[in-house]
């Protein structure tokens, strides 16, 4: 039979039950503290926090969404978070937050514009957290920031970048409450940037984690703001990493309500990057300026229409006037017109190269100048202007003609020679004259015909007056025998080419004289002399004057034998060109004589 339990034993159980429930609300009560003080702090952010699930629809959104999305709270529930980001961003947006979630990615950070306002695009920084419930994600987890004025600053910092080379980058968020000097709360973000576990931070006093130099400014602003200023401000100050490093942090801060006491709720940035960033930026405005003012040439910049903003003092001293004068200059007002095309190719996105005398209308004083014009193009912003750098070249042009002058002696006394060298060929065989003129004169309108360069053709002229120069070495007697040559007699003739390079190799000249000697008596099909070179080997110089030399050859009297007739030199001419002689220069001589009218004097 089962025995009562007494009273004594129903006692204690009542008093035991009645110790669990007591306990139990303590417990409820601690868990409805824990979720005020979310929600104080979602409700109070100044970002954007929101829930999606995992198809990216809407579960839930903080008050000031509102603001940012233009909907009623109610309204927001179960809308796509696309909806409300340019539609430009959209595809893009997707397909980040679609390898998140493939690649179960924890925490990712995004930029991204909202949908246009009257007043401009609203950017949002973003970092999104997986929701993972039982090993599957069932859904994202955003805070975002409004990173407009920045936007705004870095798009200003782009323009400058494009003269001074400026580079901004984006820092990371985390979320303090501090109360009493001592942190109440962290997220995530605060342990990443100090360094500390949260258990250290929400132990540390807060002065100790702010750079000494930091902490009276700090101590300042989190007074004003125990006072009632309830604005939320945005300011930046430095920090101490638990690695002793230095970090800048800039923070966003509003009053609100801990445990029902005061206290600041401080959305941070880590802007350590910005910072030297910004250092850098102002080394490197310093550098380009010290190049701008110190560099030995001129240097100015326009605006989009044209005028001068500002020069650097070469610029000054090369116009011979005063900065004063020359800034406000609307250059496509000038009279030089060569100058005004320049300015506006750079206007129209171009770069542009100008390069004559310029007569200063602000000093009267003509340079010669060389000039270097490039557009200023920033991001999306078109055409803001261009930068100019003028060169003056009043020592080079002076050189340049002292050099042309030179040139033109050495050009005389080289002609003079080769006149004087080809002279005595003629003193030693009157017949050479008259046939290295027509041979030149008919190779010079091969060349023409074949539309060769000038400076090609003028060697051409100089290698034909003296292209049989080598005939100084053949006794006078077996240029002027009267009867056929003896083979060897013959081979003492064909000698001539390769004594006229040995004269002429050792001078100095622009052209290859001497190569052009040597070769014009070799032939397409190898069988010439004296080296027996064919096709591409050579030179279309040589090529040339062999197809000169042999029909003026033909054409003319020979101590040995009568002229054979243009005719008979053309014929020779047909039936060998692509054999023996040059198909181009073939082609050239043969419509000279049958269609221009061409003949030898």
């Amino acid at each position: 039979m089962t025995q009562k339990p007494s009273y004594e034993a129903l006692e204690q159980r009542i008093k035991v039950l009645e110790e669990e429930s007591i306990k139990g609300k303590r417990t409820e009560e601690a868990l409805r503290e824990r979720v005020d003080k979310y929600r104080i702090l979602v409700e109070n952010a100044n970002d954007i926090i929101y829930r999606t699930d995992n198809q990216g629809r809407i579960t839930f959104c903080n008050p000031i969404s509102m603001k940012y999305f233009d909907y009623a709270l109610a309204d927001l529930i179960g809308k796509h978070y696309t909806e409300f980001i340019r539609p430009d961003f959209r595809k893009e947006i997707e397909q980040f937050y679609g390898r998140q979630f493939v690649k179960n990615i924890p925490i990712t950070y995004y930029e991204f514009p909202l949908l246009p306002r009257d007043k401009g695009d609203v950017w949002l920084g973003q970092h999104v957290q997986l929701i993972i419930d039982d090993g599957q994600i069932i859904g994202f987890h955003a805070i975002a920031r409004d990173i407009t004025d920045r936007k705004r600053v870095e798009e200003a910092l782009r323009e400058s970048e494009k003269r001074y080379r400026l580079l901004v980058e984006n820092a990371h968020e985390a979320i303090l409450v501090i109360q009493d000097g001592t942190v109440k709360f962290v997220n995530s973000k605060t342990v990443a940037s100090f360094g500390y576990s949260e258990a250290e931070l929400l132990s540390i006093p807060v002065l100790e984690l702010i750079h000494p130099e930091d902490r009276g400014a700090v101590i300042q602003r989190y007074l004003q703001k125990l006072d009632g200023d309830a604005t939320p401000t945005l300011y930046s100050y430095r920090i101490m990493h638990r690695d002793s490093r230095t970090q800048w942090i800039e923070v966003s801060s509003v009053l609100i309500a801990w445990e029902n006491q005061p206290a600041t709720l401080n959305l941070i940035m880590d802007i350590t990057d910005r910072k030297k960033t910004e250092e850098a930026l102002r080394e490197s405005e310093e550098k380009y300026r010290l190049i701008f003012e110190y560099s030995p040439l001129g240097h100015f910049y326009f605006d989009e229409k044209g005028v001068i903003v500002t020069c650097n003092d070469n610029f000054v001293k090369l116009i011979g006037s005063s900065k004063e004068a020359i800034v406000g200059i609307n250059m496509l007002l000038l009279p030089d017109k060569k100058l005004v095309e320049s300015i506006q190719k750079a206007l129209n996105g171009d770069t542009a190269f100008y390069e004559d005398v310029y007569h200063s209308t602000t000093a009267g004083k003509a340079t010669p100048v060389r000039a270097f014009f490039a557009p200023i193009k920033i991001g999306d912003k078109g055409i803001l202007g261009g930068v100019a750098i003028i060169e003056d070249v009043t020592t080079q042009k002076r050189a340049e003609e002292d050099l042309k002058k030179s040139l033109q002696q050495l050009r005389r006394a080289m002609q003079a020679t080769i006149q004087a060298l080809s002279q005595i060929v003629e003193t030693k065989d009157p017949y050479t004259s008259g046939h290295q003129k027509r041979t030149t004169n008919l190779a010079r309108a091969i060349a023409t015909e074949m539309h060769l360069p000038s400076d090609q053709i003028e060697g051409i002229r100089v290698a034909g007056g003296i292209h049989d120069i080598g005939k100084i070495s053949v006794p006078a007697e077996i240029l002027s025998k009267p009867s056929k040559l003896a083979a060897a007699e013959y081979s003492l003739i064909k000698e001539h080419a390769r004594q006229g390079y040995e004269i002429l190799k050792d001078v100095e000249s622009p052209w290859p004289l001497a190569e052009i000697v040597h070769q014009h008596h070799e032939r397409i099909n190898g069988s010439g002399y004296p080296r027996g070179l064919q096709g591409e080997e050579i030179l279309i110089e040589a090529r040339i004057l062999a197809v000169a030399d042999v029909v003026e050859a033909m054409a003319s009297y020979r101590p040995y034998r009568p002229a054979l007739g243009i005719d008979k030199a053309l014929e020779e001419i047909e039936k060998n060109k692509g054999v023996l002689y040059d198909i181009l220069a073939a082609d050239a001589c043969l419509r000279l004589f049958k269609e221009k009218g061409f003949k030898i004097n």
